[in-house]
């Protein structure tokens, strides 16, 4: 396997646990009180990356609900070239927390 493919299956690995983590965790109560962005250096491929999770709570369309997203990026050639992947929840009133579509990550602006 090359470096590229096994660098982002164990990224959409690690996005995976990190999400089920939140799914399982958190309401829309806690999740409305997690910090905006928390960053942290992560190891995937023997590479170090940047996980960030972002909660977003005032976005016009998410009217009342709260986005996390989880994202890794990883920055190479002088920052000329770029890896990045992320995925996220929509937490809902009296609902379980769902996937949020891509359409919603790229709408948040995350």
């Amino acid at each position: 396997m090359k470096l590229a493919e096994k660098f982002r299956e164990e990224a959409l690995a690690t996005l995976d646990t990190r999400i089920a983590a939140l799914r399982n965790t958190h309401s829309l109560e806690t999740a409305s009180a997690l910090p905006e962005a928390h960053f942290e250096d992560v190891v995937i491929a023997g590479r170090e990356v940047q996980l960030t999770v972002f909660r977003q709570s005032k976005v016009p369309f998410l009217d009342g609900q709260v986005l996390v997203t989880v994202q890794i990026a990883r920055h190479g050639l002088g920052g000329v070239k770029s890896f990045h992947v992320e995925r996220g929840l929509v937490f809902s009133a009296g609902a379980s927390a769902r996937d949020a579509t891509a359409r919603e990550l790229e709408d948040s602006g995350s």
